[in-house]
């Protein structure tokens, strides 16, 4: 689960197959200032600007990835597939 804001993101690693949910850790990450510059500006983008929000997209999906892996180590657990 993770939660996004132009702060950064914020992500956990719940287990929901119980009858109740259990919290098992939390992570934090700050966007890189690349970023944080991008995001707003994409609000203002034309329709010919297309290609900028494939780039910005593919930036924020990298850092998705890496907050993942960045939570993941915090409890000494890899993720299915890793191979770093």
């Amino acid at each position: 689960m993770s939660g996004t804001s132009m702060d950064g993101i914020d992500a956990a690693l719940v287990d929901c197959y119980s009858i109740e949910p259990h919290l098992f850790a939390t992570h934090s990450k700050a966007w890189p200032d690349v970023i944080c510059q991008q995001m707003p500006q994409a609000h203002q983008l034309d329709d010919d600007a297309i290609f900028h929000l494939d780039e910005l997209d593919r930036a924020i999906a990298e850092q998705f990835a890496q907050a993942t892996l960045e939570l993941l180590a915090r409890i000494s657990h890899q993720a299915a597939g890793n191979t770093v």
